[in-house]
C-alpha cells in the first residue's frame, strides 16, 4: 500500500485477532503502517491519528477484492 505523499505502508507480519462483536468468530487482520507519518506535511490529510495512518487488511481482503470485480 501506498500513502498519498508516495510513503510504502508496510506489515511486520503478525496477524492481530480482530473481535466481530457478539456470538461472532474473530477476523484476524494485519496492520500496515510507515514511518514516514511523524514528518509528514500533510498527516492531517491521512488520518486523524498523531502516530499516523495504519491501514488494516482482513484476511479475507483478497476474497473481497476478486468479488468486487466479479
Amino acid at each position: 500500500y501506498t500513502c498519498p505523499q508516495g510513503n510504502t505502508l508496510k506489515t511486520n507480519g503478525t496477524w492481530y485477532n480482530k473481535s466481530q462483536g457478539k456470538n461472532r468468530n474473530d477476523t484476524k487482520i494485519q496492520h500496515f503502517k510507515t514511518n514516514e507519518c511523524k514528518n509528514c506535511p500533510v498527516i492531517t490529510l491521512c488520518t486523524k491519528s498523531k502516530y499516523g495512518r495504519v491501514l488494516e487488511r482482513s484476511e479475507y481482503a483478497e476474497y473481497i477484492e476478486q468479488n468486487r470485480k466479479n
